[in-house]
């Protein structure tokens, strides 16, 4: 055996190409050279070319369509920030020379916040902003921004009259500034930040005692938490807080992070940061399934995500289900997507998704919202801040259907001695005569005679102001539900952008066990409407079976009746969110008064996706979270509901199949930095090979020969050593030795 050594390997390596170069100098047919590689490597190389290139074209060339296309709205603000000083202490914090705090000032809208004699001045609700991955404390401004804008100044109808209310505050926003650090390839980074995030904690709460705005009957208690927004690995860095000893105990109760990774840590090429994700899980599993902890009975943990346009994290990775608890999921959070919030309707890209003009208003109102300035914690108890989140986040109708089956809502008694009783026609009720001031009754009847009928009320939002919908039992003792419409996209408007800017319409669903409670739906119409009423029965048990091969080749025809103007189709597969669908729209030219709309969605992580039927002539692509490979998920249901609003019964069928090109685009996203690691992988056993030849001969081979070599051992014995591998893997013996060399123990 010959024995290597460094100089020995260098010379080796000029040898190689020596005789390299030589061969190519001497080759009269240099421009045929590669009719000369031997079959065995030509075609390996040929396949190996056409995959790069298809690979490539999906990736770059196909771009995500309707839904899944970007609608951001740019924003402007005037922002300023102010250097806490007294933070780069080391009275204060180990980390003073290496991170820093602000707070944040929308100039000509927040007060000022030093005084004349340098005096900080805080009067607000604390708000903390933590960034991300080689994160930036100026992207909290945006957020910051649009909360004060709403708080200060009279311009929304909607926040108008939340300065005059006494629970009431204004947002004092701070932000951190780490340098830039790389949270996500360090585990010690991520412990040292959530460190330095605990000393900011405890210095922030010690600024209320001090300040003379604080100091009276108007401001209330002083604060004992801090509201924490946290952006991508930011949102890790809040669930470390509790987890070290400097944390203050019950500083922080509300957690909101948007492109977080919860599930799985998006790089894994060190060993701490993985141990540090499994001690997060494990202690917030703990926290969450302890019904007597402070976690469980006070801290609300929200994972916003962008969806499919996240090109920086697979946006699954941000699914907080793992960890929340099964029995009551919604007690203390929730994982929704941002194409489903209402008058967001937009998926959104990793680093947009802190300035996203029509999320950002979202976010802004809900902090105000769930703001109480007379609680020592500064925000409301943990059940009405998830009802909060719910309403401003979800559009399922699960929240608003609880209200009503759990008597929430004031009970009325309503006059129907002048009324009038309407009837369906269909699965529909007739809606000429809903335009005159009046009262209507439509008898429940129809509906109690099938579990699987539920009811969907739509109509435009001026109108919702002149109407009051009540539910009643048999003495109409009535409960008013107009308070709990949402928004849904405008069916006379060709994109979701144009819903969100301008005036959106409002819909109700009534699942079929509140309908059973109640005989009437009471419709009060105290002004004249300038559009109509639209109340739709459907069949909730619409089934249909997806299977991958039947979809690549002929695809699946749903059942759309055409004499029903709203149809629910249950979409049960096994097939995972990388695999992308195509729905083929079949019909009449459309009359372009108002557009079919089909909505599509999933519970458990929460997804709605709206998508508007502006040509039969051109396909929607639909892409999901159903079924997220390698995510731990504690329920599994193998469901997309698509929801067709076909009110002029313009679509006749609808057919869906695979999406080739958007799903080879999923799947390099997917499992790109494994691609990123086969050429590597090949270059290393070509290299293995020829160090192999260079130690038996003393000759070094070529790499046309060690390429041979390569894909030969690859071709016969790698099914083989696969095939071992995975029978070694059945022993326990096996995996209690993969378990003991494990770095995540």
């Amino acid at each position: 055996m010959v024995k290597l050594s460094i100089n020995g390997l260098f010379r080796a390596v000029r040898r190689y190409q020596n005789g390299l170069y030589k061969n190519i100098s001497d080759d009269k047919n240099y421009n045929n050279l590669f009719m000369k590689i031997p079959s065995s490597i030509k075609y390996p190389i040929l396949l190996l070319l056409i995959i790069s290139c298809s690979l490539i074209y999906s990736l770059v060339f196909v771009p995500f369509e309707g839904a899944d296309s970007p609608s951001c709205r740019s924003i402007y603000m005037y922002p300023s920030y102010a250097k806490l000083n007294d933070m780069d202490s080391f009275l204060h914090t180990r980390f003073a020379s290496k991170y820093h705090l602000y707070l944040y000032r929308e100039q000509g809208v927040d007060p000022e916040p030093i005084s004349s004699s340098n005096e900080i001045l805080v009067d607000g609700i604390p708000v903390l902003f933590i960034p991300g991955n080689a994160g930036s404390f100026k992207q909290g401004r945006s957020i910051a921004a649009q909360a004060a804008n709403y708080y200060y100044s009279k311009d929304d109808q909607i926040l108008a009259s939340l300065k005059d209310k006494q629970d009431k505050k204004n947002l004092d926003f701070y932000t951190l500034d780490f340098n830039e650090d790389f949270t996500a390839f360090h585990g010690q980074t991520m412990l040292d930040q959530a460190e330095f995030v605990n000393d900011c904690i405890q210095f922030i709460l010690s600024l209320y005692t001090s300040s003379k705005k604080t100091n009276d009957n108007k401001y209330g208690p002083l604060p004992s938490s801090v509201i924490i927004v946290g952006h991508s690995m930011g949102g890790i860095v809040s669930r470390v807080l509790p987890l070290l000893d400097n944390y203050l105990p019950e500083s922080i109760n509300t957690i909101l992070t948007l492109s977080s990774p919860h599930s799985l840590s998006p790089l894994t090429f060190d060993g701490d940061l993985l141990k540090v994700y499994k001690q997060i899980d494990e202690f917030w599993v703990k926290e969450f399934s302890d019904l007597n902890s402070f976690t469980f009975n006070n801290i609300s943990l929200i994972s916003i995500t962008g969806g499919i346009l996240d090109d920086v994290l697979p946006s699954d990775y941000t699914l907080l289900e793992s960890v929340l608890n099964d029995v009551t999921p919604l007690n203390n959070g929730l994982s929704v997507y941002t194409s489903g919030i209402p008058k967001v309707w937009t998926s959104i890209d990793h680093l947009a998704i802190v300035w996203c003009d029509q999320l950002r208003k979202v976010l802004a109102k809900s902090l105000l919202e769930i703001v109480d300035k007379n609680s020592p914690t500064k925000t409301l108890e943990l059940k009405k801040r998830m009802d909060i989140f719910q309403t401003n986040l979800l559009d399922n109708n699960v929240l608003e259907n609880n209200k009503i089956l759990s008597n929430i809502i004031d009970d009325e008694v309503v006059d129907v001695s002048k009324s009038t009783q309407l009837k369906f026609i269909g699965d529909s009720v007739s809606l000429t005569s809903l335009n005159d001031i009046g009262t209507y009754i439509l008898p429940l009847d129809s509906l109690k005679l099938s579990s699987f009928w539920d009811l969907e009320i739509t109509l435009h939002s001026e109108s919702l102001d002149r109407v009051d919908m009540l539910l009643c039992d048999g003495e109409f003792n009535c409960q008013k539900i107009s308070d709990l419409f949402k928004d849904i996209p405008n069916s006379k408007f060709e994109t979701l952008e144009e819903s969100t800017a301008n005036n959106a319409d409002k819909s109700l669903g009534l699942i079929n066990e509140t309908i059973k409670k109640f005989e009437f739906l009471t419709i009060n119409i105290k002004r004249k409407l300038n559009s109509e009423i639209s109340i739709n029965k459907f069949n909730t048990d619409n089934n249909v079976n997806l299977k991958f091969f039947d979809l690549l080749i002929f695809g699946k025809k749903l059942p759309v009746n055409r004499n029903i103007n709203l149809q629910l189709f249950n979409i049960y597969t096994s097939l995972s969110s990388n695999i992308a669908f195509k729905l083929v729209p079949q019909g009449v030219s459309l009359k372009h008064e108002t557009y079919p709309l089909i909505k599509q969605f999933i519970s458990e992580p929460y997804e709605t996706k709206w998508h508007i039927l502006k040509s039969m002539s051109k396909h929607i692509s639909i892409t999901t979270a159903v079924n997220p490979p390698y995510i731990p998920t504690k329920t599994i249901k193998h469901l997309i509901q698509l929801k067709l609003f076909n009110n002029d019964n313009e679509v006749h069928s609808l057919i869906i199949k695979i999406d080739l090109k958007h799903t080879l685009k999923l799947i390099i996203r997917r499992y790109r930095l494994s691609l990123a690691t086969l050429p590597v992988a090949l270059i290393s056993i070509i290299f293995l090979f020829q160090i192999r030849g260079f130690a038996n001969s003393g000759n070094f081979s070529g790499l046309g020969d060690s390429l041979r070599r390569t894909c030969s051992f690859i071709t016969y014995w790698g099914p083989v050593l696969c095939t071992i591998i995975e029978m070694l893997l059945q022993f326990d013996i096996i995996k209690l030795l993969l378990n003991f060399v494990d770095c995540v123990k």
